[in-house]
């Protein structure tokens, strides 16, 4: 199973491997939410952000699915306290239960998506679902609850929709121990290997890591690349700010003659100043407004670099136009300011 994969949590939740086929599984959960330093524990085969178990399902009263468009969603195998402990919101019915075991009616939670997508929303409540084709023999489960999407595919990927069954309705090999504390993680991992050796010796905890480490780890080729983009994003900017800056800095004083006449005609220098500017900014929001066009173009090619955030997104573009406007400004007000202020025969001897 690849290391889990989600985002900050205020009190970091720490996820371990745990062998939840072991007879002990179901006590490790309750011994490690009975540590002075946890706040919650709960068990489970996947985390959010990362999935090992995708099943087809199929819904009573349905004609099959023509072949490649079967429906498939993402499958956790989780204790009553998972959605407590990783903060998924229930939105409808019930979460999983410690009557949800051996021998009582199979049952399931799903996703919102799965919800709205099969039944309409809320009309989920009471259906019934089961795992695997429409050939395949298995128990049908009643669906009894419905909690918010999360992002079992990768952070950059709306969730498919995932079912949730109770860990002791279903078989398992692994699962993580996930633990909510406000302990660091190399004080609080002694305790949490002294309660599962209570329990069996033979127990490991492997794959220890907080999920904001895992996070890091999951995104660290993405942010390697955002870095990077950054970088020669903000040379190009700087390059084009100071190739601009000089451009028009040059254009203008090369007018300092033609500012002088004007003055000498008796021109107000203010308005001499606002003619020059007014015409060097003209230019520029003309090429802010082909280099937008251009931006939003070109977005497509950096989106799956993003993570909820747009290609084109409006502050980005307003803050480098803004820049770009600050510095064509500058460049064209400070030689034409100089110019304005020379004496007209001055300036006519020096042309």
């Amino acid at each position: 199973m690849s290391p889990p994969r989600w985002s900050r949590f205020p009190n970091g939740t720490i996820p371990t491997r745990h062998g939840a086929g072991s007879p002990s599984a179901s006590c490790c959960g309750a011994r490690a939410r009975a540590l002075p330093q946890a706040r919650d524990a709960a068990l489970a085969t996947d985390l959010p952000s990362s999935t090992s178990w995708q099943t087809q399902v199929t819904f009573p009263g349905r004609p099959p699915a023509h072949p490649g468009s079967e429906p498939f969603l993402n499958a956790v195998i989780a204790s009553p306290e998972h959605f407590r402990t990783m903060r998924i919101r229930l939105l409808a019915g019930r979460g999983i239960e410690p009557t949800d075991a051996q021998g009582q009616p199979r049952v399931v939670v799903v996703s919102e998506s799965v919800a709205k997508q099969f039944f309409g929303g809320r009309g989920a409540l009471g259906q019934r679902i089961k795992q695997g084709g429409a050939g395949v023999e298995g128990p049908w489960l009643t669906i009894v609850g419905i909690v918010a999407d999360v992002r079992n595919d990768g952070l950059r990927i709306a969730s498919r929709g995932t079912m949730y069954v109770p860990l002791e309705q279903w078989d398992t090999s692994a699962a993580w121990l996930m633990v909510r504390s406000e302990t660091p993680l190399e004080q609080l991992l002694p305790l949490l290997r002294r309660e599962t050796a209570a329990l069996d010796r033979n127990l490991p905890l492997a794959d220890v890591t907080t999920l904001d480490d895992a996070l890091d780890e999951s995104v660290a080729q993405e942010r390697f690349s955002m870095l990077m983009l950054g970088i020669f994003a903000a040379l190009a900017l700087t390059l084009a700010a100071v190739g601009i800056y000089g451009l028009i800095a040059y254009s203008v004083a090369q007018r300092a003659q033609e500012i002088g006449v004007r003055i000498a005609l008796g021109a107000r220098r203010a308005d001499v100043l606002g003619l020059v500017v007014r015409q060097a900014m003209r230019l520029t929001l003309l090429g802010i407004l082909l280099g937008t066009v251009a931006a939003l173009g070109s977005g497509r090619l950096i989106a799956s670099l993003l993570f909820e955030v747009e290609p084109g997104d409006p502050s980005v573009l307003a803050g480098a136009a803004l820049l770009v406007a600050a510095v064509a400004l500058l460049a064209a007000a400070l030689p034409a300011l100089r110019a304005a202020q020379t004496e007209p025969r001055v300036a006519l001897s020096e042309g």
